[in-house]
């Protein structure tokens, strides 16, 4: 039976590293309330953030250590998912309001400019009375950003990035009224006002790409299939027609091309009048994503194109956060200069609230599906985030604190460890969030381990008797390079 420092459990409580966990045994304050049979706390009592009073007192009482476990024993591990459950199914509620409220926003834009200029702001509001609700209700940010992570388009990226920024925003409150002069002479009564000024601009932030088009946004495959169909055409006066068509078809699929190929396409295709020079130049490109110069000058639009959409409405929200959520704060992104040719601002400069929607944006934009490629485990994207930070691309205090609140596991997930055992999330360390608590729920020959012995089964990753041990994959996806022993390792003393 586990014991834990009951000192290091309030903290881990208080902080947030462990969100619940249980009395392992009736606990007993004299031996006067034993003999009554009268336990102080029964086993089973839920300890969490409202019975921290509980701990305080056995502390006061001499109780260094205390029998928890992280499951309740007559359910065992599926009362984790159950819990689990439950929050996503709270908030899907809550994902399916905000949906719908984008959709109408973007329907009604599409179909009948005036409805949208008139009706904008009113649809704004139900939609943030929705998140902001959400918000404060529903601490594990992570859950619900699971239930967008099905909706790749517009809506799906403007919901997670809005409510992304809510999250991050009631981290930095401290910061911003401490350090951001607009703040400092904010009283925090006047918060609520400013995260739903931050939430609009997130909500907004990329409506100038309704104005694109979609295959600029959209393109899963290098050549459309009038491309292909116009160089199928071509080809059919070739004897080895079928042969390079498929190779121009499997060019056209994949994320990348060899030299041997390109060297094909130029001398046998392009020099002979079979692709025209952009359907070359789009075969030619490192990966499918990859866009021309002249069509990465229309996406770079987007930001300008939303700008003066907004200043059409009455959103009492400043445009410039929108306008500037491609802006590094080291002076490169996009757009360099405002319509009337004046260069636009880096650093500090740059308002605070571009600044969040800035990094929230490239978080969003890492782990989520693309036509050309699969989603980056949070790891990955924290690493990739981690570089650009020391190129000074973003706000040194306010990613920071990002850094520290992105938490790549949550309790409750499923992983994989390097012996092959399945485990469940059951808590997090502090100083590395890579070496989280677990329990052992099937072992290595695929056996489910039964719940009368999972006590043998919860192990800290960061004990140095497990020190061999590491989670190998996590959401479908391999993520030992980030985890084994020597790897990268997300330690907050590590961003100085």
């Amino acid at each position: 039976m586990p014991f834990v420092n009951t000192q290091s459990l309030i903290q881990d409580l208080k902080s947030g590293v462990i969100s619940e966990c249980y009395v392992a045994q009736d606990i007993y304050l004299d031996n006067f309330s034993m003999s009554k049979r009268a336990p102080f706390l029964k086993e089973g009592f839920v300890l969490n953030e409202t019975t921290i009073k509980h701990l305080n007192k056995l502390l006061r009482k001499g109780f260094t250590n205390i029998p928890v476990r992280f499951y309740e024993s007559s359910k065992d591990e599926d009362k984790i998912i159950k819990s689990t459950s439950k929050s996503i199914k709270i908030q899907s509620n809550v994902k399916d309001i905000v949906l719908k409220h984008f959709h109408t926003i973007k329907t009604n834009y599409i179909d009948s400019k005036d409805k949208f200029e008139e009706n904008v702001g009113r649809v704004l509001d139900r939609v943030l009375s929705s998140v902001i609700a959400d918000l404060i209700q529903n601490p594990n940010i992570e859950l619900c950003l699971q239930n967008f992570k099905s909706v790749n388009d517009l809506e799906g990226h403007s919901s997670r990035v809005t409510y992304l920024c809510g999250y991050l925003f009631f981290h930095l409150v401290d910061y911003l009224t401490t350090v951001e002069k607009k703040f400092r002479k904010s009283a925090k009564v006047q918060l609520r006002d400013n995260l739903h000024i931050l939430l609009k601009s997130a909500v907004l932030h990329d409506i100038g790409k309704l104005q694109l088009d979609d295959y600029l946004i959209n393109r899963s495959t290098r050549l459309s299939d009038k491309d292909l169909e116009e160089i199928k055409e071509k080809l059919n006066r070739r004897k080895n027609k079928d042969k390079m068509y498929r190779m121009v078809k499997t060019i056209s699929d994949k994320n990348y091309v060899t030299p041997e190929q390109k060297e094909i396409l130029e001398k046998d295709l392009y020099n002979r009048n079979v692709l025209t020079e952009e359907q070359y130049r789009r075969l030619s490109m490192s990966r499918v994503g990859n866009l021309l110069p002249e069509e990465m000058k229309d996406i770079e639009k987007h930001s300008l194109n939303g700008w003066v959409l907004m200043s059409k409405w009455d959103l009492s929200v400043p445009r410039s956060v929108s306008l500037m959520h491609h802006k590094f704060f080291n002076g490169n992104g996009y757009p360099k200069e405002y319509l009337d040719g004046r260069p636009t601002p880096s650093g500090k400069k740059i308002p605070v609230f571009a600044r969040i929607l800035t990094i929230i944006d490239v978080y969003d934009a890492l782990t989520s599906d693309r036509p050309y490629r699969d989603a980056y485990h949070p790891l990955h994207a924290l690493n990739i985030m981690r570089d650009m930070y020391f190129k000074a691309m973003f706000d040194e205090d306010i990613f920071k604190v990002f850094f520290r609140v992105i938490k790549p596991f949550q309790v409750g997930d499923e992983v994989v460890l390097s012996n092959g055992y399945r485990c469940l999330i059951c808590g997090q360390n502090r100083f590395t969030r890579l070496r989280p608590k677990v329990v052992g729920i099937i072992d290595d020959q695929g056996e489910k381990i039964p719940a009368t012995k999972l006590n043998n089964y919860q192990w800290n990753l960061l004990d140095n008797e497990f020190s061999e041990l590491y989670i190998t994959r996590h959401r479908g996806k391999d993520i030992s390079m980030f985890t084994k022993a020597g790897a990268y390792d997300l330690k907050l003393h590590e961003i100085p």
